[in-house]
């Protein structure tokens, strides 16, 4: 699976090795991520062993888009069936760059998309819990 874990800005190149030599495959690092391929086995690991990573994120997807439409398809298309029915979730957003849409806008259509992406094939409505989510879902 593909994950980048986050660092202190400077600290890639260490925590690239750190990661390395805890069996990552390295794919690249760059203003505080670490990108590299794993197994579920070597996040726990990592999240256990590892010293200069702040977090390991699962990454969905990555694709460059254009506006709020190409947000919402792209987002629709990924499989969300690792959140339980039971669990909640929350979309955290950062847009880069300028556009006629905010960091708000960006949330809520995700949040919109991964409702019916997950509907569509659990047949269940995702809760919603902005405060405390089990999922955190970031889109950037």
């Amino acid at each position: 699976m593909e994950v980048y874990a986050t660092t202190h800005r400077g600290l890639e190149k260490i925590t690239a090795e750190e990661i390395q030599e805890l069996g990552g495959k390295l794919k690249k690092y760059s203003n505080g991520r670490v990108y590299f391929k794993c197994d579920e086995k070597l996040i726990d690991k990592l999240n256990y062993h590892a010293r200069t990573c702040e977090r390991i994120i699962l990454l969905l997807k990555s694709t460059k888009v254009t506006g709020l439409e190409d947000i919402y398809n792209e987002i629709k298309d990924i499989d969300f069936s690792f959140i339980r029915p039971s669990e909640s979730f929350a979309v955290r957003s950062k847009r880069v760059g300028v556009h006629n849409f905010n960091s708000m806008d960006i949330a809520r259509v995700a949040g919109d998309a991964i409702i019916k992406s997950y509907q569509s094939s659990a047949e269940k409505r995702l809760k919603v819990n902005l405060d405390s989510p089990d999922n955190i879902i970031r889109v950037e």
